[in-house]
C-alpha cells in the first residue's frame, strides 16, 4: 500500500502515461477500457460546484449591498470545499483502512472492507489492486489473478507509475502458481515502468530459485534488488519486509551455490530485518528462512522457521506453504 503511494506521489516521470500503456498491454492483453460513469461522485461534484458558486453570489450580492460578507454564502462555500476534501481523502484513508486489518492477517476483515469501498469506489484501480494483494497473501491465488488483473484493466484509463506495483504483485501471483513465464514477464514489464522497483528484480530472482536453477544469476538479481532498495530514498523505509524476503533468498541462491557460511549470515540478517508489525511479511520471512536452512541441510532450523510461519499465519499463502514443507521429508527444488 505505501509502495502505491510512493509512486504516485513521489516518482520521476521516466514514461509518459501512453508508454505504461503500452507496456502494460504488451505483458498482460489489457488494453484502455471505455470509461464508466459512477453516478454518485459526479452528483456530488456538480453539487458542490454550484454550492460554491452560489455561496460566491450570495457574497458579491451582500458586498455590493453594503451588507457586508454573507454567513449563508460562505456557509455553501464551507459545503464545497468538505466534499472537495473528503471525496480526496476518502481513497488514502480507505487504503490505511483496508490495510490496518492486512497488517494483522485478518484476511476477511481486509476483504469486507475492500468490498465496502469498491462498492463506493468500483473503478478504482488502487482499491482493486489492495484486495487483489490481500488475496494474494491469503493464499487464494485465483481470486487474488482477478483482482490484479482488474486494477490494472482499471489503471489503463490513467496509466501512472503504480501500475509497475500491480504488475509486480501480478508476477507474484504467477509464479506462486507456478507459472513461471508469465511471471517473468510481469517482472520484467513492472522494471521497465518503473526501473528503479526494487521488488521487480527481487521477483526475477525468485523465478529462477522456485525452479532450481540459474542460482548465481539469481543472487545478481538479489545484489540488485538490494542495492535498488537501499539507494531509493522515498522507498526505503516502505514495504520493510521486502528487505528480510531479499536477505532470504540471497541465502537460498548462496546454499544452492554451497557458499554455507555467507548463507548463513543472510539467514541471520534476513531474521533480524523481519518487520513484526505485518505478519503477512513475516510470515513470508520465516518460509524463505526455513528454505534456505533446509538447502543448507540444517533440518531442525528450518523446521523451526516452518513452525513460526504456521503459527502466526496459519490461514495465509506462507503459512499453507511452510505446512507443506513441514510435511515433506526432504525438500528439493522442481527442474
Amino acid at each position: 500500500m505505501l509502495g502505491v503511494l510512493a509512486y504516485r506521489f513521489g516518482s520521476k516521470r521516466e514514461n509518459t502515461g501512453p508508454a505504461i500503456r503500452k507496456i502494460v498491454q504488451a505483458v498482460t492483453g489489457i488494453a484502455s477500457p471505455q470509461p464508466k460513469l459512477v453516478i454518485w461522485p459526479t452528483v456530488v461534484g456538480i453539487s458542490s460546484m454550484l454550492c460554491f458558486f452560489a455561496g460566491m453570489m450570495l457574497n458579491t450580492v451582500s458586498i455590493l449591498h453594503r451588507q457586508g460578507q454573507s454567513i449563508l454564502g460562505w456557509f455553501l462555500i464551507a459545503i464545497f470545499l468538505l466534499s472537495t476534501l473528503l471525496i480526496r481523502s476518502a481513497r488514502t484513508y480507505g487504503l490505511l483502512w483496508i490495510h490496518r486489518r492486512l497488517l494483522r492477517a485478518d484476511y476477511e476483515g481486509a476483504l469486507a472492507r475492500a468490498d465496502a469501498l469498491l462498492a463506493w469506489f468500483p473503478e478504482s484501480p488502487t482499491f482493486h489492486h489492495l484486495r487483489g494483494a490481500t488475496l494474494l497473501f491469503a493464499g487464494r491465488l485465483p481470486e487474488a489473478e482477478q483482482a490484479i488483473r482488474t486494477s490494472l484493466e482499471k489503471g489503463q484509463s490513467r496509466p501512472g507509475f503504480a501500475q509497475a506495483t500491480h504488475l509486480g504483485n501480478l508476477g507474484a501471483v504467477l509464479l506462486a502458481l507456478g507459472r513461471f513465464k508469465e511471471a517473468t514477464a510481469a517482472y520484467e514489464g513492472a522494471a521497465k515502468i518503473y526501473p528503479q522497483y526494487s521488488s521487480a528484480q527481487n521477483g526475477l530472482a525468485e523465478v529462477w530459485l522456485r525452479q532450481g536453477l540459474e542460482p548465481q544469476r539469481a543472487l545478481l538479481l538479489v545484489d540488485t534488488a538490494l542495492q535498488l532498495k537501499q539507494r531509493d530514498a522515498r522507498r526505503r523505509n516502505a514495504d520493510r519486509h521486502m528487505l528480510a524476503h531479499m536477505s532470504a533468498n540471497r541465502a537460498q541462491a548462496l546454499a544452492m551455490m554451497r557458499q554455507m557460511d555467507e548463507a548463513a549470515s543472510a539467514v541471520a540478517t534476513a531474521q533480524n530485518l523481519g518487520d513484526p508489525a505485518f505478519i503477512p511479511g513475516l510470515a513470508g520471512t520465516y518460509w524463505r528462512c526455513g528454505v534456505a536452512l533446509r538447502l543448507m541441510g540444517k533440518e531442525n532450523a528450518a523446521i523451526e522457521q516452518f513452525r513460526k510461519a504456521t503459527e502466526i499465519d496459519p490461514h495465509g499463502l506462507y503459512g499453507k506453504l511452510a505446512v507443506s514443507a513441514m510435511q515433506e521429508q526432504e525438500y528439493s527444488l522442481p527442474r
